[in-house]
């Protein structure tokens, strides 16, 4: 199944061409729900997709949704994911048109607040120090426990329990709600706070940065909004090698984020590779995509890249005990020849996002001069932003772009802009495929397979 099917589903039309022809994209038509401002309508909706989503839910023999369940069972539906976004694009548009523009705007150019609050509650313990279960915590234990001013603290939870972050349950009483449990899991904490901490901060430069670079596209990671926040003229990954602490907790984010990813298993058939193939992760950190996968089929054997450094932590931590005939680690940067040649399958999880075209062009076309025709292909798992319009695009797809734009000059690719970067690593590499994982919706996992002429 290919991506434009089902971003066809979600605009509500039967077919839409993507093709580019003469370097312009075909027209992509506007969904229902960006174009009319009738609040009836948009009331219709929403009560539409709401019942459509609690059928499949039904069907599927899964609870209905609540704050109450941090970690719910995935919803691997298609029809369900669909009715998912119809209801969040109808409701904002919605609550645009209810609030009026000023009051709208302000509304989404204050919203830094958010992260602003989140990050100070955790520095204040506040999701360790208010209490899992029925008895409630009050304001004046907070502020025995963390040291901190009442007000503060107060004037913290409001934000929070007003973005549903927290319950309220009576004036200075305070329970953990299923949002607010999520920041108990020591990798997502970490990821949350990377994203309120240094995400935060390198999106407050991304005006200066830009400005100063007259808005062009700048391609140094060492010259992004990142660096400009931090004073430093190193990238952000030099500049975390000196700063162990927010080293290890991007490391400990990381983690975080694959929680919330799809397995790439989930999405490419490895176990339709031939008997003793083998697949160089590249870039794979410890490996733990690769052992996942090896100890799900035991016929692959991998080759785990990445540097010396990290390297060195994966084989001292003994992660691939056991294995250690089908998972082998190897020191190598990618910017460098690639060693395996010939290999079956070179795999990228999470790594192109991080670069920018130019270098991951240089990337790709040392896998090229290792690769064998007819025999090796390239998989590179990561986003394929679907070609919509801005009405219609998916939240997270944007905010993730950005984030890579600032803090490493780095970006999210749509299909088109895949095959254009294909295109320019070398004219034999082709897009044999993009795999998607099954009844996942827009911002399911995808998988592009890319084989030599």
């Amino acid at each position: 199944m290919h991506l434009s099917s089902t971003d066809a589903d979600i605009v509500n039309i039967d077919s839409i061409k993507r093709r580019t022809i003469n370097g312009h994209v075909s027209k992509i038509p506007r969904s229902k729900i960006s174009q009319t401002d009738d609040l009836e309508e948009l009331s219709g909706m929403i009560s539409a997709a709401a019942k459509r989503f609690t059928q499949r839910l039904e069907a599927l023999d899964l609870p209905l949704p609540d704050l109450k369940n941090p970690f719910p069972d995935p919803i691997a539906d298609a029809a369900a994911q669909e009715a998912k976004v119809k209801i969040v694009q109808a409701c904002e548009r919605m609550m645009a048109l209810v609030l009026g523009p000023t009051e709208w705007f302000m509304y989404q150019n204050m919203s830094f607040v958010d992260p602003a609050c989140v990050a100070t509650a955790q520095r204040m313990g506040l999701f360790e120090h208010i209490t899992v279960g029925d008895d409630p915590t009050s304001l004046a234990d907070l502020a025995e426990k963390t040291g901190a001013d009442v007000d503060i603290i107060e004037r913290v939870l409001r934000v929070l329990t007003q973005r549903l972050c927290f319950e309220e349950v009576e004036q200075g009483m305070y329970q953990h709600n299923a949002v607010s449990q999520q920041l108990m899991i020591p990798p997502i904490a970490s990821l949350i706070a990377f994203c309120t901490d240094d995400g935060f901060k390198s999106a407050a430069f991304m005006a200066d940065t830009l400005e100063e670079q007259k808005f062009q596209a700048v391609h140094d990671p060492a010259k992004s909004s990142f660096s400009k926040a931090y004073r430093t003229e190193l990238g952000m990954f030099d500049y975390f090698k000196n700063d162990r602490h927010r080293g290890d907790r991007f490391a400990f984010a990381m983690a975080g984020s694959e929680m919330v990813k799809a397995l790439t298993e989930e999405v490419y058939p490895f176990d339709e590779l031939p008997k003793d193939a083998t697949v160089v992760d590249v870039g794979g950190g410890v490996g733990s995509v690769s052992i996942r996968i090896a100890e799900k089929i035991d016929r692959l054997f991998f080759i785990v890249q990445d540097q010396q450094e990290v390297v060195n932590v994966a084989i001292n931590s003994g992660s691939n005990q056991g294995i250690e005939d089908r998972v082998k680690f190897q020191g190598h940067n990618f910017f460098e020849t690639q060693p395996v040649k010939g290999a079956d399958v070179y795999l990228f999880r999470f790594i192109l996002h991080d670069h920018p075209d130019d270098k991951c062009a240089k990337i790709l076309r040392n896998i090229v001069e290792a690769m064998v025709p007819g025999k090796s292909r390239i998989l590179i798992d990561d986003a394929v932003v679907p070609d919509l319009l801005g009405p219609d695009m998916i939240r997270f797809h944007n905010l993730m772009d950005i984030h890579m734009l600032t803090i490493l000059n780095a970006k999210e690719r749509t299909h088109r802009q895949w095959q254009k970067l294909v295109t320019e690593v070398d004219s034999r590499l082709y897009i044999e495929r993009i795999w998607e994982q099954s009844d996942a919706g827009l911002q399911g996992g995808r998988v592009i397979e890319l084989r030599l002429k």
